[in-house]
Parts: structure tokens; C-alpha cells; sequence
């Protein structure tokens, strides 16, 4: 086998992994950008996955908790706290999307919660 075929196996591994390992980071929450953190490749690609996770996850105790107070409201709160849930689940979803395009996503007020996370 030719030395450049080796080297395009394991390049084309490492990049298997690396999003794999973006898509834990993710799809898993918390959770996974802490399994991400200790036990997958300390990647930038990953590294930036670990730290949107995180911010998400702080966005998601926020949505909670704003969520909670409105749904005590009749009706008019309960439609927001909806609506609040649905753009949780339509973020989330996007950077799955934005994982499998390969795409580096700086969603705005996450990414600036992001940057903050010493990682």
C-alpha cells in the first residue's frame, strides 16, 4: 500500500471521529461536551461543539426558568412558554444540521456565552 493511501485512511478517520465526536458534544448536552472534553481529541472543531454545548445548556436552565415563571400565566403564558420550548428545539436542531454540513456555527447570544468558557 502506498504511503499516501495510508495517510488518507487515517486522515479520513481522524475526520470521522472528529465529527462524531462533535456530535456528541452536541447532541448530548452537557453531559456530552463533558464526555467530549475527557475522553475525545482535543480538536478545535470539537473544542468549539464542547463549548456551544455548555452555553446551550445555560440557555436551556434560562428557557426553563423563564418558561416556569410564564406558564403560571393563563393562556397568553402558556402559548410563550410554547414557543419558548419550540426555538429550543429548533436551536438544537440547527447545529445538528450545522454538524453534518461540516459548517462552523457562531449562533449570536450562545456564542457569546461560548467564548467565555475556558476550555
Amino acid at each position: 500500500m502506498p504511503a499516501n493511501a495510508n495517510n488518507d485512511v487515517n486522515r479520513s478517520k481522524s475526520v470521522g471521529d472528529v465529527f462524531i465526536w462533535q456530535l456528541i458534544a452536541w447532541v448530548f448536552s452537557i453531559v456530552g461536551a463533558l464526555i467530549a472534553y475527557f475522553v475525545g481529541p482535543r480538536d478545535p472543531r470539537v473544542i468549539h461543539w464542547e463549548k456551544l454545548s455548555i452555553a446551550f445548556f445555560i440557555a436551556y436552565i434560562v428557557a426553563y426558568i423563564v418558561s416556569s415563571i410564564l406558564g403560571l400565566i393563563p393562556y397568553i403564558g402558556w402559548i410563550l412558554s410554547t414557543l419558548i420550548w419550540l426555538a429550543v428545539l429548533i436551536v438544537w436542531i440547527i447545529g445538528i444540521i450545522k454538524i453534518i454540513q461540516r459548517e462552523e456555527w457562531k449562533p449570536p447570544i450562545l456564542w457569546d456565552i461560548a467564548e467565555k468558557i475556558p476550555i
